[in-house]
């Protein structure tokens, strides 16, 4: 039972963490740990995490402003409708973005935060 919440999640998930710093790049690998899929982290400027972990993509923001090139890339990320975007804030410097734009976000993505996913159980272990 747990392999196959396993595999339906490496089929159908997509995380998409906003900002290149450590913590995102912990929380790719508990992602890829707990269901085997590797995240997209998105950010102006590529850090030297991208160069060691093997557990994420980087793909370029071009913009941290509120306007609509960071959101427009951001959705080229969740274009693809076979899967299931989830959308989560790494840099509290990136939060005001997704807090102005949620209109614009919801629609596209799932948005979660880092405590929510940290606090609960892996779905493995709910089944």
């Amino acid at each position: 039972m747990k392999e196959m919440a396993r595999n339906m999640l490496r089929e159908s998930l997509i995380p998409v963490l906003l900002g290149d710093n450590a913590r995102a790049h912990r929380l790719a690998l508990r992602i890829y740990l707990r269901c085997g899929v590797v995240s997209y982290v998105c950010d102006t400027k590529k850090s030297l995490f991208n160069a060691i972990d093997p557990f994420s993509r980087y793909f370029p923001l071009f913009s941290r402003e509120m306007d609509g090139v960071a959101l427009k890339s951001l959705s080229y990320v969740a274009s693809n409708a076979d899967y299931l975007p989830l959308l989560i804030v790494c840099d509290d410097s990136l939060s005001e973005l997704v807090k102005n734009n949620r209109e614009y976000l919801e629609p596209r993505f799932i948005i979660s935060d880092r405590a929510s996913l940290f606090s609960t159980p892996p779905l493995s272990e709910l089944l």
